[in-house]
């Protein structure tokens, strides 16, 4: 019986060529636009799922002066995990301006340089190729490489220990190599160094005005999954800040869960 369909499907097919080869390669065009779209959508619906906590980790953000911007004071984030029971964690991330790193010979103006608290691995889950992540940033000489760029300094050399010339007058020792960032993360560095490095700079300000840094809070399950407790938590940020920061100021801040991030409503300074 098959074999009596197939015979004659293929007959329609010699006496039809034209419009036969026209509908093949219609079909065969929307089944590749098909598989394109769903992969697409796929990886744009897979940005920071990587992360084994991302739906109870939060950015985040400030509306100050009509200006919706992704960054905060850097008192804020350990402020609020001192505060507040339901942030069970707090961790701050900065994005240098590009600065030139030496090594021997070798001169790199470095585009993506990152400043962070040292339990950002705790929080964000970071593959470690090299190095105790349990023992960075120790001190403020210390300095993470991602794969790649340990390579482009190093070739196939064993990093750990090895120092870098920081703006030709600091030296940074390389502590630990994390593996390549997949690109489906929303943060994304090439090196990393501690943030401690940022609050001795930026001490002469006054930490709740300084509106530069990243800060990202993970918030205990039942807070994380109800709208009303988070808009609650939100106020309670509002309030904070105006007992702590410039009177001059009255920002609002809002609560990104980091998997809405790529998609979700985007800010200025955003990552």
């Amino acid at each position: 019986m098959f074999k009596n369909y197939l015979k004659t499907a293929l007959r329609q097919l010699r006496q039809n060529r034209l419009f036969s080869i026209l509908n093949v390669l219609g079909l065969a065009m929307g089944l590749c636009g098909g598989i394109f779209i769903f992969l697409w959508v796929q990886d744009e619906l897979s940005f920071d799922r990587n992360n084994p906590r991302a739906e109870d980790v939060f950015r985040v953000n400030t509306q100050l002066g009509g200006t919706d911007v992704a960054t905060t004071p850097i008192a804020m984030a350990p402020f609020l995990q001192r505060t507040l029971p339901v942030v069970k964690q707090s961790v701050r991330f900065m994005a240098e301006d590009p600065k030139l790193m030496t090594y021997g010979d070798k001169k790199f103006v470095e585009k993506r340089i990152w400043y962070a608290d040292s339990n950002f691995q705790q929080l964000f889950n970071f593959p470690f190729l090299k190095g105790d992540p349990r023992h960075i940033f120790e001190s403020k000489d210390q300095v993470l490489l991602t794969e790649s760029t340990a390579r482009r300094y190093f070739g196939d050399k064993d990093p750990i220990g090895k120092r870098l010339r920081f703006q030709t007058k600091t030296d940074m020792v390389v502590v630990g190599v994390l593996k390549d960032l997949p690109e489906t993360s929303s943060i994304q560095f090439d090196m990393l160094m501690p943030i401690s490095i940022i609050e001795e700079r930026d001490k002469a300000y006054n930490p709740w005005n300084n509106f530069i840094y990243y800060s990202y809070l993970r918030l205990d399950d039942a807070t994380a999954r109800d709208p009303a407790t988070l808009a609650h938590l939100e106020q309670t940020l509002d309030t904070i800040y105006k007992r702590n920061g410039y009177r001059g100021l009255t920002p609002s801040f809002n609560l990104q869960r980091l998997t809405d991030i790529h998609l979700g409503q985007h800010y200025f300074m955003d990552v």
